[in-house]
């Protein structure tokens, strides 16, 4: 996952700030394509489901655009598949940026969130402990490159490969609970050009404002899978960003957040309220307006009501700190020197250390349960200070 993402934001960041060429912008455009997705049952095997889909492009400034897709994969697999069975719909929108940019070749970036939803799966009744096959329909964040060759001015052939990261279940009889799952698409097709091509006009450089610091709140929104849990957990809550600019492509970078709502199962790791404050490096490039980053953090998530034994009866709780590792990516928009808009994605993993539990004076230790994955979003506005 962690390759995965450094290679597509080189591609993004090398996309807008690479030199401007004076090849005419490529339009808006509309295609179809054909591929397969991966991913793995129950046993670890690879197992790759034909489809295909729709797709729009439209492009935007500084070698940027925005993509809307559709997709459908037919093939009916086993329904003890995490979050895969039967068959899946996906649809997603993101951006590209165009790192290698030539008359008839283009290499994109690509950077896209939305749903994925399998007709088949293994879903929960937490209430009623019962477990059931149903529709699931998961958040999705996406990374990938594609390759763009233009035989004519209407007429482009483009592949692309992505790797899909999403909440899922484990499949039956697993004692993991709730996970974050992955799957890799190869596709194939065609696109045809609706709008008129149009001069692309150099991107002027943007000078560094000698203020450094950016500050701002932000509105976070997560999708944990962790250990003890049957069901994925969605949370929001607010939270405050900070930026120190330490060259053109290197910042420093920080984020508070307070979910709302506590994770009512208690376990020897997680438990109650969560609060979480990573910090780390963002490394990438800002044009005129907007800027693209890829994202490493570290940090901490502290859960308030951890389940640390019992005695008499009564169970004791207490807060509990543990390690928190996050990699994603940003995208910054500068409306005006001084107010940036700021969307951040990327993938969380908290590290559960071995734990005690005293049940009426004796100590029972706990064997370390599986990292707790979650998928994370975030829109803030800050101010350059």
């Amino acid at each position: 996952m962690r390759s995965v993402i450094v290679v597509v934001t080189t591609v993004l960041t090398g996309g807008l700030c690479g030199p401007a060429f004076a090849q005419d912008e490529p339009g808006v455009r509309v295609g179809t394509f054909i591929g397969g997705l991966t991913s793995y049952d129950m046993f670890g095997h690879e197992v790759t489901s034909p489809g295909g889909g729709i797709r729009i492009s439209v492009p935007a400034r500084e070698r940027l655009g925005f993509e809307g897709e559709l997709s459908w994969f037919s093939i009916r697999k086993p329904s003890d598949e995490q979050a895969q069975g039967g068959r899946t719909f996906i649809a997603k929108g993101g951006i590209t940026a165009r790192a290698i940019d030539r008359t008839q070749f283009s290499l994109l970036g690509l950077m896209s969130a939305g749903l994925i939803q399998s007709n088949r799966e293994f879903l929960s009744d937490t209430e009623n402990w019962v477990v059931f096959v149903a529709p699931g329909r998961h958040l999705l964040l996406e990374f990938g490159l594609s390759g763009v060759f233009f035989p004519s001015s209407r007429i482009s052939a483009r592949v692309d490969a992505t790797h899909e990261v999403y909440g899922a279940l484990t499949p039956s009889g697993s004692n993991e609970g709730a996970v974050t799952a992955n799957a890799y698409r190869i596709s194939a097709g065609l696109e045809y050009r609706l709008s008129e091509q149009r001069p692309r006009r150099p991107v002027p450089s943007s000078p560094d404002d000698p203020r450094r610091f950016v500050l701002g709140p932000q509105l976070v929104y997560s999708q944990l899978a962790g250990e003890g849990m049957f069901t994925l957990m969605n949370n929001a809550g607010p939270g405050a960003f900070g930026e120190y600019r330490l060259s053109h492509h290197v910042d420093l970078d920080g984020m508070f957040t307070a979910f709302v709502q506590p994770q009512l199962m208690h376990t020897p790791w997680s438990g109650g309220r969560v609060l979480q404050t990573v910090g780390g490096i963002m490394w990438g490039g800002r044009g005129p307006r907007v800027g693209l980053f890829f994202r490493a953090r570290g940090g901490v998530e502290s859960y308030s009501q951890v389940f640390l034994g019992q005695d008499a009866g009564m169970s004791q709780y207490g807060r509990v700190t543990n390690p928190l590792l996050d990699l994603g990516g940003t995208v910054e928009y500068w409306r005006t020197k001084d107010w940036v808009m700021r969307v951040d994605a990327g993938v969380m993993r908290s590290v559960s250390r071995q734990r005690n539990v005293s049940l009426n004076g004796v100590v029972i230790p706990e064997t370390r349960p599986p990292d707790a994955t979650s998928v994370q979003f975030a829109f803030g506005v800050g101010r350059r200070l």
